[in-house]
């Protein structure tokens, strides 16, 4: 069983810059970074915000999966992209491109499509999803 110092938290959130200031709204992850700084702190567990495009979605999945040798510590991801690519923001692609890289990764989803958008009106609690 591995311990939380073992582990790298990685949450990936979509990130959309426009000009529209209805969209950025709901693309603006301030609070949502304070609690999740305050949980992982609290747990003593090494953690990283990372934004996610629709072109850098794949690049970013596979930097994390390269820390393994250089950090020695498992990647746990939590994925909050809920997009749809129609529309340039990472959703499904994100949880195809994670399950590809399953060997390679200890991967939770959280908050996956309609789940997330759920709990982040309602009381938050953690929807865990392991990948065999």
């Amino acid at each position: 069983m591995l311990s939380l110092q073992e582990i790298k938290v990685w949450v990936l959130a979509p990130s959309l810059v426009t000009n529209d200031r209805n969209i950025d709204y709901y693309y603006d992850f301030s609070q949502s970074i304070e609690e999740y700084k305050k949980v992982f702190a609290t747990l003593n567990i090494e953690w990283q915000w990372q934004p996610v495009t629709i072109k850098d979605y794949k690049t970013v999945i596979d930097d994390i999966a390269n820390t393994v040798s250089s950090t020695h510590k498992t990647p746990v991801v939590f994925n909050l992209c809920d997009g749809d690519e129609i529309n340039g923001t990472p959703g499904v692609s994100v949880i195809q491109y994670l399950k590809a890289k399953h060997k390679s990764l200890l991967i939770f989803l959280l908050l996956i499509n309609l789940i997330y958008w759920f709990l982040r009106y309602t009381n938050p609690c953690l929807v865990v999803l392991l990948l065999d």
